[in-house]
């Protein structure tokens, strides 16, 4: 988990609540079903004290932004302050919890009053028209003639932008010395990747829906395949990908640690 500061918004942990709950918002999901989406994410984000006060702070920001903040998530944020920042924070940074406090103490001041400017909804349109789904395995030929493969993690959308967020999978150097095909159980059983739990996969490459569009033939269905909660999620990418070249390009080598991907999938 990425952290760049003390804010309440200032973390990958902390997008990863805030940011799904405005996109709900915007496309126009009742208040309690969005509750009821991120109350069923708490397991998978909150392993220690440090994460659970980071989703529960920014998600209560989100809901009193949104109009929806609820008495019992004021009171879990007022035990929070109450209790005192993570001493965990000082693992980030020296003196970081103490900051931290600072923060917590402004942020409940600002919660406990009304919000008199709700966000509006920006009313957008749910796409439809995705041409690959989450969980999909594919196979890619490389220009030395030599497969690859990838698995699209998740799909999403940034306003009207469809958006595919595929990782990179690395197979043995056996099933790649062949020059053949891989099947999806070579993938499943012969194929490490660079993931790490309740953090999500890294070797993310984004790829919109426009440019992926211009080179979707040249990735190949093999199969689907049905990823673990603690790991479905983007860890570190390197920005988006345009054309086939470049979604080819500096693929992982596989050295340091990696994980071998039938771990990560219930199988």
């Amino acid at each position: 988990m990425a952290i760049d500061g003390v804010k309440i918004i200032d973390s990958d942990s902390a997008h990863d609540v805030y940011n799904p709950i405005m996109e709900m918002y915007h496309f126009g999901e009742p208040i309690e079903k969005i509750k009821n989406e991120i109350d069923s994410l708490e397991p998978h984000v909150t392993y220690s004290e440090l994460e659970h006060e980071i989703y529960t702070t920014a998600y209560a920001l989100a809901m009193w932004e949104i109009g929806g903040l609820s008495t019992e998530q004021l009171q879990k944020v007022r035990d929070i302050v109450s209790k005192g920042a993570s001493v965990l924070w000082n693992d980030i940074a020296p003196n970081a919890a103490k900051a931290r406090q600072k923060i917590l103490d402004k942020f409940l001041r600002k919660i406990e009053q009304p919000n008199l400017n709700v966000k509006k909804r920006k009313n957008y349109k749910k796409a439809t028209d995705f041409v690959f789904l989450p969980e999909e395995v594919f196979t890619i030929q490389f220009e030395d003639k030599t497969f690859g493969a990838a698995i699209l993690v998740m799909t999403f959308q940034e306003g009207k932008t469809l958006c595919y967020a595929f990782a990179e999978l690395v197979l043995d150097e056996i099933i790649v010395a062949a020059k053949e095909k891989p099947t999806l159980e070579d993938v499943i059983w012969f194929c490490k990747v660079r993931a790490r739990i309740n953090l999500g996969f890294d070797s993310i490459k984004i790829v919109n829906h426009k440019n992926l569009l211009t080179f979707k033939d040249k990735l190949e269905k093999i199969g689907s395949v049905k990823i673990k909660m603690d790991v479905k999620k983007l860890g570190s990418f390197g920005g988006g990908v345009d054309t086939f070249e470049e979604f080819c390009a500096r693929w992982d080598d596989g050295k340091g640690k990696m994980k071998n991907l039938h771990d990560l999938l219930e199988l």
